[in-house]
């Protein structure tokens, strides 16, 4: 089976997928926005108003808060699943 993907390996590339359309999204806004915008990752690090500024808060941001919920995800899936047990 070469052509096929192992779920826990599909699920990490779209969420490295979705980290970086965040950055990209994020130098794009930042890019076509004035410089109005003040990004602080998480209210205590100020980052500069510029598209790298703007993808970088974007990407840790989103990056935290999927990677909460992965990491979420699959603890619950290694302690309580059923089938794991049973092996």
């Amino acid at each position: 089976m070469s052509g096929t993907l192992r779920g826990d390996r599909l699920v990490v590339r779209l969420y490295l997928i979705i980290v970086a359309l965040t950055g990209v999204m994020g130098y794009v806004l930042a890019w076509a926005t004035d410089e109005t915008l003040e990004p602080e990752l998480f209210g205590v690090v100020a980052l500069p108003p510029t598209p790298v500024g703007v993808a970088v808060f974007g990407m840790v941001t989103i990056g935290t808060g999927l990677g909460v919920l992965l990491a979420l995800v699959v603890y619950v899936a290694n302690n309580f699943d059923d089938d794991a047990r049973k092996e």
